[in-house]
């Protein structure tokens, strides 16, 4: 019975945990800092050492874990003193993946799923609050960390649409279009969100009076969502 309850603790933990410090790293003075859980002074450490080796991909991946910690916590002066610091998680990490020539990407693909993720998700929860400007750098991040990913800069460009920068919007879903074409399938992570986008762009459409554009819109994205309900809904509605 002990020896049950310890391994059910230990499946939990498992799995609860996405990430735990940077993987094959070399910058071994953060691992205590990470271990004593001083995430704040990983950021300032890093920033530091930044400012004097500003392509050292690691060095960035340090400052983004830190950045992502300390947007976790409930300490009620450290949510008041940083205004957000999910944003400085995302902003280095896309400064590690422009660095990284070593291969680091690879070995810590754990934490930058968890960033692709919560930052998706970020993105939808802004979206329907209609805060598009902060969505849209949210995405501008996402689509620098993952830019082979083309749903999500089609995402951006729906994102762009909302906020009314019609030029991004064009270009970002031109590019993503040719991008898919080429056998793209979306992650687990993008397709829900995939779908909540695309029938969000069509009603902005049809509320443009572009309800054909709108029918052309879905009846793409169902091509990479086959048997969507959500977008099957909508190309109903939108045959009434």
């Amino acid at each position: 019975m002990r020896k049950n309850f310890f391994l059910a603790m230990a499946c939990v933990l498992f799995n609860s945990v996405s990430f735990s410090q940077v993987v094959d790293g070399k910058e071994d003075k953060f691992l205590k800092l990470w271990e004593k859980e001083k995430y704040e002074d990983i950021t300032y450490k890093a920033d530091a050492k930044i400012y004097k080796d500003r392509k050292n991909a690691e060095l960035y991946l340090w400052a983004s874990m830190g950045w992502y910690e300390i947007s976790h916590s409930e300490d009620p002066k450290i949510i008041e003193y940083y205004k957000d610091p999910f944003k400085d998680a995302l902003k280095n990490a896309a400064k590690f993946i422009k660095y990284d020539e070593e291969g680091l990407k690879d070995a810590n693909m754990d934490y930058l799923t968890t960033l692709k993720k919560e930052g998706i998700q970020r993105c939808m929860d802004l979206m329907k609050e209609e805060d598009y400007r902060k969505a849209t750098y949210t995405y501008k991040y996402l689509v620098e960390i993952f830019p082979m990913d083309d749903g999500i800069l089609y995402m951006r460009g729906i994102c762009d649409a909302h906020n009314n920068n019609n030029f991004e919007a064009e270009r970002n879903i031109k590019a993503a279009v040719k991008g898919m074409e080429m056998d793209y399938v979306p992650d687990d992570i993008v397709r829900p969100a995939f779908s909540q986008s695309v029938v969000m762009f069509s009603d902005l459409l049809v509320q443009n009076e572009f309800a054909d554009s709108a029918k052309v819109v879905l009846n793409f994205a169902s091509e990479y969502l086959p048997g969507d309900q959500a977008i099957s809904d909508q190309l109903s509605k939108l045959s009434e």
